[in-house]
């Protein structure tokens, strides 16, 4: 994928390592005519002969690009992401963030209103002076020189954050870092400020753009459907619930709304979306009050789905059925697991526990079948 038309540099490694491959001729085009990307396209080529990848689950980041140098001291960087370790976000941890097709490593800034993220990345050498340069004895037991861009502090929905990789700095001192970095007082870490930029059109200055960019994506991205509202009361029962409940069939309810039939069985199954007025008919005539498909579920499903922890489960129960992440939370939202949640009124670890053995079931059924 390209931003402000360069490639990123998974891209850039998929050219020198897979030359006949995907996009490499977009690529070299690109190279041969943009003195950055001969510039970032000599870096990746210059370590590839010392450069290792994980299988399976490699680390995909912008900068990083799934690679780490090897040496007697270094490791690869999937050994610690590989760990499994289950955490809470806090400021000053290290993660992994995907959506889509972009890939890219952030540090945790604060999580006081949501999250918030500084991009980070190995470019140090065309890091300008508004990144900071972390040193590879400070960088978590990674072993890599870091730079880190607090001037591009980007908020982004918990459901991006896919891997947590490492601390960098505990959330205090974190916190402290950030308050100096934005007042312009003594920082509480000795990381030096990137070289000084020439310009937004030199090297620094286009990844700067690109990161900005990058940042832009992540923060804009969400799953939820635009169509949904908010249900003033969200205790209401889903109409086909409510039907089902009082035992209204599909023909009193054509007689009472004068609507088709085939539409009163559509209604009663939830197999469509009820309109304004057939909720208020449905009042009117039943003495009952529901909600429509398009009302967004309850905020401790919400939450459930965005849970980083739920990440991974999500991928592959994704993976599994062919379906886009983003296509499988909307259907779980709205799902036989919404409406478990919903009906139980279960707590936030509940809704957790039964949003997780949801996917756990997605994951083992064979192929092809139905849920």
């Amino acid at each position: 994928m390209f931003f402000d038309q360069h490639p990123l540099d998974l891209d850039l490694v998929a050219f020198i390592d897979q030359p006949n491959k995907g996009t490499s001729e977009r690529v070299s085009d690109h190279i041969l005519n943009c003195k950055v990307c001969t510039i970032r396209a000599h870096q990746v080529a210059s370590n590839s002969s010392s450069l290792q990848q994980s299988e399976g689950d490699a680390v995909a980041v912008k900068s990083l690009a799934g690679i780490v140098p090897e040496g007697a001291n270094s490791r690869p960087l999937a050994s610690l992401i590989n760990a499994g370790r289950v955490v809470e976000p806090q400021p000053g941890q290290l993660w992994r963030l995907h959506w889509e097709d972009v890939t890219h490593l952030a540090l945790i800034a604060s999580t006081a209103y949501g999250i918030t993220f500084w991009p980070v990345t190995l470019d140090v050498e065309l890091a300008d002076e508004s990144s900071l340069l972390v040193p590879a004895s400070e960088s978590g037991g990674i072993d890599l020189e870091l730079a880190i861009w607090p001037a591009i502090e980007t908020g982004v929905g918990a459901y991006v954050l896919e891997v947590y990789i490492t601390d960098i700095l505990p959330p205090e001192r974190l916190q402290q870092l950030r308050r100096a970095y934005r007042s312009g007082g003594d920082l509480p870490v000795r990381w030096l400020p990137g070289a000084a930029g020439s310009g937004p059109e030199s090297p620094r200055g286009r990844l700067r753009t690109d990161l900005i960019q990058v940042a832009g994506f992540l923060g804009e991205a969400s799953w939820k459907p635009e169509e949904w509202t908010e249900c003033e009361s969200p205790e209401l029962p889903l109409l086909a619930d409510a039907l089902s409940a009082a035992k209204v069939t599909a023909t009193q309810l054509a007689d009472a709304l004068g609507i088709p039939p085939r539409r009163a069985i559509s209604l009663c199954r939830g197999q469509v979306e009820p309109t304004p007025q057939e909720l208020d008919g449905v009042r009117a005539a039943f003495g009952l009050s529901a909600s429509g498909q398009a009302d967004a579920p309850p905020q401790n499903v919400i939450d459930a789905l965005d849970d980083p922890h739920t990440r991974g489960l999500i991928l592959r129960a994704a993976a599994a059925e062919g379906k886009s992440e983003i296509s499988l939370r909307r259907e779980l939202a709205q799902g036989h697991f919404a409406l478990a949640a919903r009906k139980s009124g279960a707590c936030e670890n509940s809704t957790f526990e039964m949003l997780a053995t949801e996917l756990r079931k997605r994951i083992a059924a064979p192929q092809g079948s139905d849920d």
